[in-house]
């Protein structure tokens, strides 16, 4: 490995350590350039997280070589389609990649139940359900499960993650 190139990736972490990549950052027009808004989080524990999954985000994902099939625990922020948009895409194809268990989002409630995830996650299983049928006939075991993590907005500073030692308010 040259000191003079990063290869994405490759610089271990230590235990208490985390390494932040901005992923992409613009809400529109996304660029061949510039992704929308997602952050990728990985911690020295092996643990990974994504906040926000914005237009164009996958593609940047892979070129760092992270596989689809270890996308995972992703945290949107709120409900706009700028920060959400490459998720339905994760969705449908990350089963065939290996993902075979099910996907996990995390993200805010509403004012209504029709305003929140739950409600969000629900019209993007109906928008992919041709496909989802279709590509249902291979292995993908849980693939095109999803758990959500649904938290009160308005719970300021609140605990929406808790896991291994991990805390995401």
């Amino acid at each position: 490995m040259s000191n003079n190139v990063y290869y994405p990736g490759q610089e271990q972490l230590g235990p208490d350590e985390m390494r932040i990549s901005f992923i992409g950052s613009t809400p529109i027009p996304v660029t061949r350039a510039q992704a929308g808004t997602c952050i990728m989080v990985e911690l020295g524990n092996g643990k990974r997280f994504f906040f926000d999954f914005g237009s164009g985000c996958v593609r940047n994902i892979i070129a760092m070589a992270v596989p689809l099939s270890v996308v995972n625990d992703i945290f949107l922020t709120h409900l706009h389609v700028d920060h959400y948009a490459d998720l339905p895409y994760l969705f449908a194809f990350a089963p065939w990649m290996g993902r075979w268990k099910p996907l996990r989002v995390h993200g805010p409630s509403g004012r209504t139940p029709e305003d929140g995830i739950r409600t969000m996650i629900d019209g993007m299983k109906m928008m992919t359900r041709w496909h989802t049928d279709s590509f249902n006939a291979c292995p993908i075991g849980d693939g095109y499960e999803v758990e959500v993590n649904e938290f009160d907005f308005r719970d300021d500073n609140g605990i929406c993650y808790d896991k291994d030692g991990v805390t995401i308010r």
